[in-house]
C-alpha cells in the first residue's frame, strides 16, 4: 500500500469558484474508470450517498447513505482497492487531493500512485 495528498491552490474569487467547478463536474458526471481500472465505488459526501456501482458505471446499481454529516468530499474506490479522495481546503484556498494504492510490490504500488496522480492533475489543470 501507498498514499500521497497533492494540493492545489486556487487564489482569489475566480480560484474558488473554478475549484467549485471542479467538484460540480465530477459530481455531475463521475469517471467511469481510472488508470484503466473500474471504479467500483462513488461517494458524494455532500448528500451523504454511497454508490455501489454494478458491472459499467451504473449509479442504479443502488446506493446506501453514508450516516456521516454532509461535507463537500468526493470518493472514488476502484476495483483493485486504490481510492482517491477530493475535498476543499477549510482554511485555505486549496483543493486537497488524497490518492491510495495498492500493489504486489512497493515500485508496484508507487507506480499506481503515479498514473493516479497524473489523472487527478489532468482533472484540475
Amino acid at each position: 500500500y501507498r498514499s500521497d495528498v497533492i494540493g492545489f491552490r486556487f487564489e482569489g474569487v475566480s480560484g474558488i469558484n473554478k475549484m467549485k467547478s471542479i467538484l460540480s463536474k465530477l459530481r455531475q458526471a463521475p469517471p467511469e474508470e481510472l488508470a484503466g481500472l473500474r471504479i467500483t465505488e462513488y461517494t458524494d459526501y455532500s448528500v451523504y450517498r454511497r454508490w455501489i456501482l454494478g458491472g459499467g458505471c451504473d449509479m442504479a446499481a443502488g446506493y446506501r447513505p453514508t450516516g456521516l454529516p454532509s461535507v463537500d468530499v468526493l470518493e472514488y474506490i476502484l476495483e483493485d482497492g486504490s481510492g482517491i479522495i477530493l475535498r476543499p481546503s477549510g482554511t485555505e484556498p486549496k483543493l486537497k487531493i488524497y490518492i491510495s494504492a495498492k500493489g504486489t510490490d512497493s515500485q508496484n504500488s508507487k507506480d499506481a500512485i503515479e498514473k493516479l496522480r497524473k489523472i487527478v492533475k489532468e482533472w484540475v489543470l
